[in-house]
């Protein structure tokens, strides 16, 4: 190791290489360091897919390297793959040891290459199993609708399939203003065509980047199919604040108005406004917890369809050495209607609480796709019994940004 450490720093790349691979680490520190020479050495021959392979398992194995994340963003800068260098280098500023001197000129370089970024991507496939796909009691509820006595449906568990996707171009206007046009969907299947649900949106805006972030101006329109048939139109306007506090911490605020129109059921048919704010912030490069709020009106033409809604959440990620990462979230949303439901003689207030993990592995890829395992558990609490119930679901699934 002492001779090829010697040979790397004199510029004898050839001779270096030779007595490093020949070498045997003492330590789990040498034999980091002896990957990291590595790597340097087939990145300043070109050999980029030999040197990304050494810095990625680096950066599992000891995800606080910031010195092997820095090379791997050059090397996913200099091949186009922005979204990749994106996302090292905004790791590599929580770096709290990073020379200030680094920590200015790599976030010079995040301002630039997101100044500069044009087109991004991102699909996600999972398989879906849940015991309360439908989100109905586990036991029939008997109504009597006009004297008629009736039986809602119970809970039916089953095994969905989701897929989701959407792309994003993003051409410069000016030196700091950017626009925005951008496409999604989102489709679930299951055995039981009625539950089937699909979603498709188009956005389009404006961009003005700032000294700590950045202001977003957007139209976005949205269609929802239920069961095959067409169930909503929604289009509005957001406005959002990306606002970095310091490298650690990030704050995002937005504000949205929305109409509504449903196809079938009229009394749906209005508008809302909503607002909400999170807080993101890294402890190191392996912690990050994120905090958010919310709170949505909404006037529809009917008082039991109107009401308010609020929610508040918290999560956390933490990356293990080794390449483990494991993200965990809670959630609690309250809904409060305005009149009674006439079928039922009450008004509707739910209280839902939603807790989930999800787990990956950052040196595990399947054609570039990441798989993960995630579980999450959800119930509702109602005045109204119809709208009671549990559901577990577990999530098999892939995931990429391009």
């Amino acid at each position: 190791m002492v001779m090829g450490r010697l040979l790397f720093a004199e510029g004898r790349l050839d001779d270096a290489e030779v007595f490093l691979r020949q070498a045997t680490p003492e330590t789990d520190a040498q034999a980091l360091e002896r990957t990291l020479l590595l790597g340097v050495i087939a990145k300043v021959r070109g050999d980029t897919e030999t040197a990304i392979r050494a810095f990625e398992s680096i950066i599992t194995v000891d995800p606080e390297n910031t010195e092997a994340r820095l090379h791997l963003a050059d090397i996913y800068l200099r091949t186009g793959r922005r979204e990749k260098a994106d996302y090292h280098l905004t790791v590599a500023l929580r770096d709290r040891t990073l020379d200030p001197e680094i920590g200015s000129t790599v976030d010079a370089y995040l301002d630039e290459l997101r100044a500069s970024e044009r087109f991004s991507f991102s699909v996600s496939a999972a398989i879906l199993p849940q015991t309360n796909a439908n989100r109905r009691p586990s036991r029939g509820i008997p109504v009597s609708v006009a004297g008629v006595p009736l039986t809602f449906p119970e809970a039916e568990s089953g095994i969905g399939a989701s897929l989701s996707g959407g792309g994003v171009f993003a051409p410069a206007l000016g030196e700091t203003t950017k626009g925005r046009l951008a496409l999604s969907g989102s489709v679930q299947a299951y055995r039981n065509s009625d539950l089937n649900e699909i979603t498709i949106g188009a956005e389009a805006g404006v961009e003005r980047l700032l000294p700590s972030g950045s202001i977003l101006g957007t139209i976005r329109g949205e269609r929802t199919w239920l069961g095959g048939d067409g169930f909503r139109w929604t289009v509005g306007p957001t406005l959002s604040w990306r606002h970095s506090l310091n490298p650690t911490t990030e704050t995002h605020w937005q504000l949205s108005a929305r109409r509504r129109l449903h196809d079938d059921i009229d009394a749906r048919d209005g508008h809302s406004i909503s607002a909400r704010a999170s807080l993101r912030k890294s402890f190191g490069v392996k912690i990050l917890v994120d905090l958010d709020g919310g709170a949505e009106r909404i006037e529809a033409k009917a008082g039991d369809q109107s009401g308010l809604r609020l929610h508040v959440g918290a999560g956390m990620a933490y990356a293990f050495d080794g390449g483990l990462t494991l993200a965990g979230a809670v959630r609690l949303s309250l809904d409060r209607r305005d009149d009674a439901q006439p079928i039922f003689g009450n008004r509707r207030r739910d209280t839902q609480a939603r807790a989930s993990i999800r787990a990956l592995h950052r040196a595990v890829r399947l054609k570039g796709f990441a798989p993960f395992v995630e579980y999450a558990y959800e119930r509702n609490d109602s005045t109204i019994d119809i709208y009671e119930y549990d559901n577990h679901r577990l999530g098999l699934g892939i995931t990429r940004r391009f």
